[in-house]
């Protein structure tokens, strides 16, 4: 032990900074795999500031789960140096003994504690001021907190009951994670379960005090937001009074047949709805099916007790329900519809007179206030007659072609009737909206058959794979982001905004605009203190425009298929992306409450105001509704484009539709799962493009690149955002020096970051500041069709992606399934495994062997199976699907009851490397991917820097000397990434190079960054050349002298030679072989009693191929 840390005990930490054996294990710490510090960093920084340091990160490890979580993978990673992990386990015991930490101030160790508590995920994952004193209970202070309280705590923990569940959950998991930590690093130290169970306990207690002080604060929120609906509800009821008067007399007064109509429209309304929920006992009855009739007498006399009230299957209240029969019974009656005609035709013919269309909105206009309904709720009338309409349609698929056709042209006339409404703003739900609720409706009230039912199963399982692909608590820490960018973004455009309004006003003289402020934070105010008026807004919306409320409030931001469906599959595949759905409805709810405060605010009036004077959101100026769930839609990249009539908007919503209507052609064959958020991240890429934007806002509202919602201002604004944007990403290109990738950062470790996933569309501004500081500075600017797919594509890995289409055109063409098509095949069937990807990241987080990306390739030779001993091979797989299944499973957990994939000990994958990175790909923290949605990489070595600077991709390197022998490129990249990065170092200062570098060093050619280039190329080439060369020779010794070890080498040689001259020629071996006795080479290598003799014959077979191959004439 050392001598620091008896000093240590009970006295403060710091004051051991003067001590040798303390100074020199600060180096190693950090020093060591767990801050990678240079040893000219450490020489600057110098002890004190280590020490200062090392409490801070001792501070974070207390309350801050992530870096708790990063210590314990540090310690059990065995890859991590020893000696610095040692250096951990004293100063930690040193800590763990001190009284105190020593001479940081107060407001030192309040910052701490506030960056450490900032920036846990567990702070913004509900558990708010709870978290707070919940920390308190953690590892550091609960030592000294455990000897005043222990046991007593068992009896006296009652309080606050939400804030002691969530202290306690978070506590005990960081408690536990900090008490394995110090087994690791500890000799002798021993946490146990009651030690658990105590620290769990206390920091539940703690939480208990502050929990109930956060409930408090929202009862605040709560409190403000009952004022205001008190008052709303009293204007609010008055009105609902007088439609109820007005519908009653309307009922009473109109003849018997009109009421009989109008009744059976709106039963078919409450059926349309209520299938679309998921009520699978609704129908949607024809106009002159008798049954309707019943239905509508039924309603007739529900509506007609005036003490009617409640809610229906549809969503609808009574009170709604009456006031819709009523209003349609006066649009029967204003437009003269016949009987049989559709309202919307009706509705659509009179509109089509331009003198007349001002006249015939005012009067629907009318209808509708005389009845207190909002615009959509009149709409659904509209709706209603599409869906019966659809529903003809699908049932006349099964009947005469004849009639089909007259069913489709029916709904084509009224889907366009319902166009020429929406365009004139009398009906908020557009064609294409109604034909998307439509679907919905019609498959939970129409006989599909059997090929319809089929193809909904297949909509359905390709809609959960999509969903699968989003499960992730990564895509939502992504999701959050993104959208964290897009705040700030959105502040900037904002401020251009106000700037460019300032400036006019001082050009005409005029005074500046007040609560220009205001309008800045909206977005910002939406999401923190305005909560009660952003909440209140919210149900006004989904109160008053249900349908397209649930277009923009069910969606999640990556989640686009599978969201109008009720089965099993579509409600398992909304069930796992419920975190994407709730932060996405948070972010929405403040882009949409920010939409409508600024046309507030531009019409000289407050939030508040318009809430509390009872005003509806028919209230506000046309088109204003209709830009704040744009909006909110933009603000989360899900604008549908349904009403979008340029050309780009149109090929966004066929793509789509596409992606409904044929299962698993856009989002697997195609590769483009998520074509909708593609769109959306194309549009801001152009939005914010200096030069291009301009360019389309001058173009205005053509037909290519039109927007009925983004006005030339906003165009504008986005051109000087993205201008300010690009400055951001040459400047943070500069602070690379080109060593780090343009998609990613730099680490506290010195590795990469790759931020792709989580950079949204702003990824083009980083690659575009990139680009231009290595053209100023002479470098190499990396541009390939690899960089285009990843700037465009918009979701990194889960972006657009045409490998399957290339691989099954060379499948094809090769006459069997390449190692690509398996891998593009087994990347589609991985999706249905997502949600088990945070299992498998957990346990490789407190299980170093459970960790990382499986080598894929078979090893082994024989395909997904195992070989125990000597069992013999009975039989060959058709084809070698070892990639397919690896691949597949990848994201899998490791399970001793089942090894679903290859392995060298039945438990555990085979580890992945990389040729430059002497670390297995993917061990270190895989759960911070989870909780930061950024995957943590090693530390970057020399050589990868220099790749970096020079655009070249480590994958361009190796594929140019990739190994066929998948035996021999696994124990080649193993052995390589060992080797490689400390020959590199060598080379690059010590060896001399000849011809155009005249005898210099490679570090010497300076900026020659071609020249370089030409020399790094080649050097790795013949690198990996030579270590091949190493590999084949001793696996060739294997062959002679130990063939079963060389198994895996021997049976993919002969499958590679197979695949080259075709199995005809290994059946005629055969047959020379066993003298006739065996016809085919697959029973031949099945009749071996053991793999010794397995092996032998594949090698006798070889060989004999390779003679008769050499043999003239043959």
């Amino acid at each position: 032990m050392e001598d620091y840390i008896e000093s240590a005990t009970d006295g403060v930490f710091t004051e051991l900074k003067d001590d040798q054996g303390f100074r020199r294990d600060l180096v190693r710490f950090f020093s060591g795999d767990r801050y990678n510090y240079s040893i000219d960093e450490i020489k600057e920084k110098g002890a004190e500031n280590l020490t200062a340091e090392f409490v801070e990160h001792m501070r974070k490890q207390s309350w801050n789960e992530v870096t708790a979580l990063k210590d314990y993978n540090y310690v059990i990673n065995k890859d991590s140096k020893r000696k610095g992990v040692d250096a951990f386990g004293r100063l930690t015991q040193a800590w763990d003994s001190s009284d105190r930490a020593g001479s940081n101030s107060w407001g030192e160790a309040v910052g701490d504690f506030g960056e450490a508590i900032l920036t846990a995920p567990s702070t913004y994952a509900g558990f708010g001021l709870g978290k707070l004193a919940g920390r308190v209970g953690t590892k550091t202070v609960q030592l000294g907190v455990r000897k005043a309280l222990k046991d007593r705590l068992l009896a006296t923990a009652k309080g606050a009951a939400a804030g002691f569940a969530e202290g306690t959950v978070v506590g005990g998991i960081q408690s536990g994670l900090q008490g394995e930590t110090r087994e690791e690093i500890i000799k002798d130290f021993e946490y146990t379960g009651g030690d658990l169970a105590k620290d769990a306990l206390i920091s539940g207690t703690f939480s208990s005090a502050l929990g109930g002080a956060g409930g408090l604060t929202s009862s605040f929120s709560q409190s403000k937001k009952a004022d205001i609906l008190d008052k709303r509800k009293n204007i609010k009821d008055k009105l609902e009074e007088t439609a109820k008067t007005n519908s009653a007399d309307t009922l009473a007064k109109t003849t018997k047949e009109k009421r009989s109509d109008a009744a059976s429209r709106v039963t078919n309304l409450e059926a349309v709805l209520a299938a679309k929920t998921g009520d699978k006992t609704a129908k949607i009855l024809n106009p002159l099916d008798p049954e309707l009739v019943n239905r509508g007498g039924e309603l007739m006399k529900m509506i007609s007790n005036p003490d009617a009230d409640g809610i229906l299957k549809s969503g609808l209240s009574i009170n709604t329900i009456r006031s819709v029969t009523a209003a349609t019974v006066d649009l029967l009656d204003t437009f003269q519809v016949k009987e049989g005609e559709r309202i919307t035709s009706a509705v659509s013919n009179a509109l089509k007179d331009p003198d007349a269309n001002p006249q015939i909105i005012s009067q629907l206009d009318d209808i509708r206030n005389k009845y207190n309904l909002t615009r959509e709720q009149m709409s659904l009338i509209y709706l209603a007659e599409v869906s019966e309409a659809g529903k003809i349609l699908a049932e006349q698929s099964i009947i005469a072609k004849a009639k089909r056709k007259v069913a489709s042209d029916s709904l084509d006339d009224t889907a366009s009737a319902l166009k020429t409404l929406s365009d004139s703003g009398v009906s908020t739900i557009s064609d294409q909206q109604a034909i998307d609720a439509s679907m919905a409706a019609i498959r939970n009230s129409t006989n599909r058959g059997l090929l319809g039912g089929g193809l909904d199963v297949l909509r359905d399982l390709d809609a959960t794979r999509v969903a699968f692909m989003t499960s992730q608590l990564a895509t939502t820490a992504r999701n959050v982001t993104s959208t964290g960018i897009l705040t700030g973004i959105d502040l900037m455009d904002e401020f251009y905004r106000e700037l460019g309004k300032a400036g006019k006003n001082i050009v005409s003289g005029k005074l500046p605009e007040g609560d220009a402020l205001r309008r800045m934070t909206s977005v910002l105010r939406g999401l923190t203190w305005n909560k009660a008026q952003k909440s209140i807004l919210r149900e006004m919306f989904k109160e008053e425009m249900p349908e397209t409320y649930i277009t923009v409030f069910n969606d999640a931001m990556r989640l686009e298929l599978g969201t109008g469906s009720n089965s099993l599959f579509a409600k398992t595949g909304r069930a796992v992306n419920i975190a994407n759905t709730a932060t996405d409805s948070f972010f929405k709810e403040a882009a949409f409450f920010a939409s409508i405060d600024r046309e507030l605010s531009n019409k000289g009036m407050t939030m508040k105001d318009f809430l509390e004077k009872g005003m509806s959101l028919s209230d506000l100026e046309e088109g204003a509704v209709t830009k704040a769930y744009d909006d909110a839609n933009r603000f989360t990249m899900q604008r549908n484009y349904a009403k979008d009539p340029s050309a780009f908007g149109k090929a966004a919503r066929g793509l789509q539709n596409l992606n409904r209507k044929v299962p698993f052609l856009v989002s697997a064959v195609a590769g483009i799962p998520f074509p909708r958020y593609v769109a959306n991240h194309l549009e801001m890429m152009s939005d914010y493009t200096p030069v291009w934007g301009e360019l389309m806002r001058a173009m205005g509202a053509t037909p290519i690149g039109g927007d009925l919602v983004k006005t030339g201002g906003d165009r504008t604004v986005r051109q000087f955002t993205g201008a300010s944007m690009l400055f951001a990403g040459y400047q943070l290109a500069a602070a690379k020096n080109g060593e780090i990738d343009y998609d990613s950062l730099e680490t506290s470790l010195k590795a990469e970051a790759d931020v792709a996933s989580s950079a949204g569309f702003v990824l083009g501004h980083m690659y575009a500041g990139d680009a231009l500081y290595r053209y100023v500075n002479g470098m190499p600017i990396k541009f390939d069709s690899r960089v285009l797919a990843d700037l465009f594509g918009g979701v990194g890995d889960l972006s657009a992606d045409f490998t399957m289409i290339e691989e099954i055109y060379k499948s094809f063409k090769e006459g069997s399934m390449t190692d690509g098509l398996q891998k593009s095949l087994g990347n589609v069937a991985a999706t249905f495994t997502y949600p088990g990807t945070i299992t498998r990241d957990i346990q490789g987080q407190i299980n170093y062997d459970s960790a990382g990306t499986p080598f894929v390739r078979d090893v082994e030779g024989i395909g997904p199976r195992r070989l125990k001993g000597d069992i013999s091979l009975k039989g060959e797989d058709t084809f070698n699907t070892q990639v397919l299944t690896g691949q597949a499973t990848r994201f899998l957990p490791d399970t001793k009851l089942l090894q679903y994939t290859q392995s060298f000990n039945g438990e555990t994958d085979i580890d992945y490397y990389t040729p430059f990175n002497p670390a297995p790909v993917g061990k270190i923290n895989p759960l911070m991917k989870q909780l930061t949605g950024i995957v943590q990489r090693a530390p970057l070595t020399g050589i990868q820097r220099e790749l970096n600077v020079l655009g070249l991709e480590e994958f361009d390197l190796y594929k140019s000397s990739t190994e066929k022998n998948a035996s021999v490129d696994f124990i080649l990249r193993q052995r390589l990434s060992q080797q490689v990065h400390k020959d590199f170092e060598m080379w690059r200062s010590e060896v001399q190079l000849g011809g155009l570098a005249k005898g210099k060093t490679y570090d010497e050619l300076g900026e020659d960054y071609k020249l370089k280039t030409e020399f790094l190329t080649d050097w790795v080439s013949n690198r990996i050349t030579a270590e091949k060369k190493v590999v084949q020779g001793f696996l060739s010794d294997y062959v002679a002298n130990n063939r079963v070890a060389a198994r895996g080498y021997i049976r993919n040689n002969y499958d590679i030679k197979r695949k080259q001259i075709g199995e005809t020629a290994f059946n005629e071996a055969t047959k020379n072989v066993s003298k006739g006795q065996f016809e085919s080479s697959k029973d031949y290598l099945a009749d071996s009693e053991s793999v010794k003799e397995e092996l032998t014959r594949r090698l006798i077979l070889l060989q004999v191929v390779e003679d008769i191959g050499k043999t003239p004439g043959l």
